[in-house]
């Protein structure tokens, strides 16, 4: 912060372009200070804790926490990836214009020299530990994100025993596949007896082709004239062989495609009977975990708020610069010190002008994703069959109360849906 606000306050030389970038770098070195204490507060808040605890150990919470798992590795690949990234640029487009001729030139004063020396090693050094922390901030607010939703669908599962003992992720998968004639199980399956099942039907089809491909070679056989495979047997002494009709041939490759045709799946579930008890039980479980669900939304607020801040600062720095560019003659993106300069400045402010668009993009699709897995699950569970045709009546006002399963992002409890990861691209594309 103290090397943004010096080049703010020296305002001349190639680091200087305008005041609002600088202002909005500040601001993010800002957001960096605030958002670790704001997720270490939340990493600690009872509300987290209640949600691990909470998560019920059946089928639906073992294959989300091994989802939650999975993401973290990838998202741990992916951002050192990026922070490696993040490094070349920061160096390629600030170091240039400290260590410029203008400053450390032998003509010029000792002051220039000090300030560009100190300035560019300070900002070096600062740059290798806030880029990897910026990084970690976004990642950790994401699992934190994916983290809240697990209560809910675990919830989910305590609708009745024989949900609880399938999960109903894996038969919203089920009966996703079966509307739609493939079969639910893959050879990537983490379930051993889905992969066993798979094996086995992979099995018998190979079984049919390789039958009904030998019984067409018999019959492409039988296509040749007898006179000509009469006369070879004569020859060699082989006995005749009696010839086989095309019909006999015709339904034998009929059986083998019958044979072969996929089976069809029946219903996961028979229809639910549920009690007035089960029913009770599912809405206070149901409404505890929404409830820490919008709790830990409420923690990650302030921090979203900081970082929406930062984010109207840099989109209008397009604009600011045209603004300049016409109401100054003299500006310009080199300022007379070369193409170096150019290209850094360009690379420098094109970058500052993207990077929260990126990063807000990161955590916007997490929260979309949360908002989407938790409707899906409330549609899954009025999609059930119930012997009781009101059952479905009260499971559907139990799970559509104030719209919880909504992430809501900023003081201003912006909902956040699938649909809006559009605004994005539209906001960059206005500003």
């Amino acid at each position: 912060i103290a090397v943004c606000i010096a080049r703010a306050a020296y305002a001349t030389g190639p680091t200087f372009t305008d005041y609002l970038s600088v202002i909005a770098f500040i601001f993010y070195h800002v957001h960096l200070l605030y958002a670790p204490r704001r997720l270490l507060a939340t990493l600690r808040s009872p509300a987290l804790t209640k949600a691990l605890v909470r998560a019920r150990r059946n089928e639906t919470s073992a294959e989300l926490l091994d989802q939650l798992y999975d993401t973290s590795r990838l998202l741990f690949f992916v951002g050192c990836l990026v922070v490696g990234l993040v490094l070349v640029i920061f160096f390629v487009a600030w170091l240039p214009l400290y260590f410029n001729d203008y400053y450390l030139d032998p003509s010029t004063s000792v002051g220039n020299k000090v300030y560009a020396i100190f300035s560019g090693t300070l900002f070096a050094i600062g740059m290798t530990t806030l880029v990897p922390l910026g990084v970690s901030v976004h990642i950790l607010s994401a699992l934190v994100m994916t983290l809240s939703s697990i209560s809910v669908e675990s919830a989910a599962d305590s609708i009745a025993p024989t949900v609880a003992q399938l999960g109903l992720l894996r038969i919203h998968e089920h009966e996703k596949s079966r509307y739609a004639g493939e079969p639910p199980y893959s050879l990537f399956s983490t379930n051993e007896q889905h992969f066993l099942k798979y094996r086995t039907m992979a099995a018998n089809t190979m079984k049919a082709v390789t039958g009904s491909l030998r019984r067409l070679a018999n019959a492409t056989v039988s296509i040749v004239p007898m006179s000509m495979r009469d006369s070879s047997r004569e020859t060699t002494g082989e006995p005749k062989r009696q010839r086989r009709g095309s019909v006999a041939d015709s339904s034998i490759l009929q059986g083998d495609v019958e044979e072969a045709a996929p089976a069809q799946f029946d219903p996961v579930l028979p229809p639910i009977k549920l009690s007035d008890e089960d029913l009770l039980t599912f809405q206070r479980r149901w409404r505890l975990a929404t409830a820490l669900y919008r709790q830990l939304q409420a923690e990650l607020r302030p921090m979203h708020d900081v970082f929406a801040l930062v984010s109207l600062l840099c989109l209008p720095i397009p604009l600011e610069l045209a603004l300049l560019s016409v109401t100054d003659p003299s500006f310009s993106l080199d300022g007379g010190y070369g193409a170096v300069v150019q290209a850094s400045n360009t690379i420098r402010l094109f970058f500052l002008w993207i990077l929260p668009a990126l990063l807000g993009s990161v955590e916007l699709a997490f929260a979309a994703r949360c908002t989407f897995r938790l409707r899906r699950c409330a549609s899954t569970l009025v999609d059930l069959t119930y012997t009781r045709p009101t059952d479905r009546l009260l499971i559907d006002h139990v799970t559509q109360q104030s719209n919880a399963c909504v992430w809501r992002i900023t003081c201003l409890e912006v909902p956040v849906s699938p649909h809006g990861l559009l605004l994005v691209p539209a906001v960059l594309a206005v500003s």
